[in-house]
């Protein structure tokens, strides 16, 4: 499908947020006891690239050395050998989550195309076969999917993987999507004109965007000489590409470029442009971004310094959630003890979990025990309220 093609069937997007919620979602809201968590995943091991590797006879191998690791490590190594994200939620509900109570927002992930080198070692399921999936469960567990957004996906590619076709199939028909998830350090820029057409949709029917903001561990592995994008210059929107290699010819390394692209600061031309889009910076910038903000609170360059100016100038627009960074127990008091030197910090932050990521690193439960401990009165505002803001629900 083409942009032009996308353009024409943009009516087709008249849903508003909550005709975009599942009647499970919509009766705990009403109840008025729910709990959100803004960033998970419910991939299963046909969904990434990793997926063609892992033997589901081998998970039971070496366990007493995993539980050596962490507590939940068998916890990670169980949701690896899963294959559907039915099995994923399941899982979290019978282990972490309350059904009854507890909303999960979970954001999809293609990494096929900016992590995997030969188109062979990819993914086993499709983007197209992902969105059906997850449709198709949408009745039976209280989940606020996104879409997973990749640029590169719009030349060449087969139907099933075609970014606006796949757009169009997630927003449109029965059990729509609600949100798309942003992953720039897979080697784009948020302001890549392909992404335009999609941008226009999400701003004009209230479709939230998720964009991953900590480090570059999950990042590009081809070697793109460059990346188009744009710049917000003295009020106006002007063409600027993004270059991998450094003045000498030299490429950059990949976590650099990713780190680099990943940066909040790429996100100043969308939100000048699209006067109604809401962005969520996913994990607030990252735990070393916040160590560095709390001795250097005045930097212009921080990427929390930057998120948080970002929330002042497009007010109501901009959230961020502590994903990851909350399993630091001290980072996320050093987070909250900031809520009376910056207040916007406490209008824009948002509990998120991470939870597939993180469990081979840390005990899950105590760490949610941890969050709602160090929140106090402040857990409706991070984990109701502000996720409600920013989902427009």
């Amino acid at each position: 499908m083409t942009k032009e093609e996308l353009q024409a069937l943009s009516s087709e997007f008249h849903s508003t947020p909550r005709e975009r919620l599942s009647q499970r979602v919509k009766d705990i809201l009403d109840n008025g006891n729910a709990f959100i968590d803004t960033h998970c995943h419910i991939f299963d091991n046909k969904c990434t690239p990793f997926g063609k590797y892992i033997d589901a006879s081998s998970m039971d191998t070496h366990k007493s050395k995993r539980v050596q690791l962490k507590r939940d490590i068998n916890d990670f190594f169980k949701l690896l050998v899963k294959e559907s994200s039915r099995e994923i939620l399941i899982y979290y509900y019978e282990n972490f989550y309350n059904i009854n109570t507890d909303i999960l927002v979970p954001l999809m992930v293609d990494l096929d195309k900016g992590w995997v080198k030969h188109p062979e070692k990819g993914s086993i399921k499709s983007i197209g076969e992902q969105i059906v999936e997850i449709k198709n469960i949408m009745n039976d567990f209280p989940i606020i999917p996104f879409l997973a957004v990749d640029p590169h996906r719009t030349k060449n590619e087969k139907p099933e993987n075609d970014l606006y076709a796949n757009f169009h199939k997630a927003f449109t028909g029965k059990n729509k999507f609600f949100g798309i998830k942003i992953y720039p350090g897979l080697g784009y820029t948020p302001s890549d004109d392909r992404l335009d057409p999609i941008y226009s949709i999400c701003n004009a029917y209230d479709i939230p965007v998720t964009t991953h903001c900590g480090t570059g561990l999950i990042h590009t592995r081809k070697h793109f000489r460059k990346t188009r994008g744009k710049a917000a210059f003295k009020g106006k929107i002007i063409p600027k590409d993004y270059s991998f290699y450094k003045r000498n010819g030299k490429r950059k390394p990949f976590r650099i470029i990713a780190n680099e692209l990943n940066h909040p600061d790429k996100w100043e031309p969308v939100l000048e442009q699209y006067q109604n889009l809401k962005i969520n910076f996913g994990h607030y910038g990252g735990k070393a971004a916040w160590d560095a903000y709390i001795n250097y609170p005045n930097s212009e360059t921080n990427r929390v310094a930057v998120i948080n100016s970002f929330a002042k100038k497009y007010k109501n627009r901009v959230f961020a959630d502590v994903s990851t960074t909350f399993t630091k127990g001290h980072t996320f008091q050093l987070i909250c003890d900031q809520f009376n030197r910056e207040p916007i910090i406490k209008d824009i932050l948002m509990y998120g979990s991470d939870i597939h990521v993180i469990l081979p690193f840390t005990d899950f439960c105590h760490q949610l025990d941890s969050f709602k401990k160090i929140s106090g009165k402040n857990m409706e505002l991070l984990s109701v309220t502000n996720p409600r803001k920013f989902l427009g629900i």
